[in-house]
Formats: structure tokens, sequence, C-alpha cells
């Protein structure tokens, strides 16, 4: 995302970052929402297999930190490469 951001000179460096991390921030929020919704809506010890949470009543917010995560990472390595100033000189 960053990197298409900054190939098409929509924004600064920093916004891109900044918008590629939290947009998979809101990605990974969006899917557990989801994912909750529909056990609710399944209901029962169906619902809580779907979940497949195992008991574990932070299961989202572990799954959401894990995304966040490795979107920071994804993001560290890019400033590291920095595939924008390859293209300049390229």
């Amino acid at each position: 995302m960053a990197e298409w951001l900054l190939r098409r000179k929509l924004c600064r460096p920093a916004l891109a970052l900044f918008f590629s991390l939290f947009f998979i921030m809101s990605v990974a929020a969006a899917y557990e929402i989801i994912e909750w919704q529909y056990a609710v809506i399944d209901g029962g010890e169906a619902g809580l297999e779907v979940l497949g949470s195992q008991g574990d009543i932070w299961d989202a917010q572990k799954d959401m930190l894990a995304d966040t995560l490795g979107a920071l990472t994804s993001l560290v390595v890019f400033i590291l490469t920095r595939p924008d100033k390859r293209l300049k000189t390229g």
C-alpha cells in the first residue's frame, strides 16, 4: 500500500506509512467484528467453534495485535529498502 501510494505520488512518505498501517489495522478489526457477528448469529457451540478461540477471551485482540506487528515489521523493511528511492535512480 505504501509503495503504491509513493509510486503514484499521491501523498508524502510519512502519510503513506501511516495510511498503510491504519488500513491493515482497520481490515483486521473489521474481520474480527464480522467473525464475531457470524458466531453470534450461528449461536451455541457451533458459534464458538467458528471463532476458534478455544476459550481464550483475548483471541480477537491477539489476532489484531499480530496483524499490527506484522504491518509494522513490513513497514520497517520497506523503510530500510526504500524502493521509492530506487525508482528515481533507475
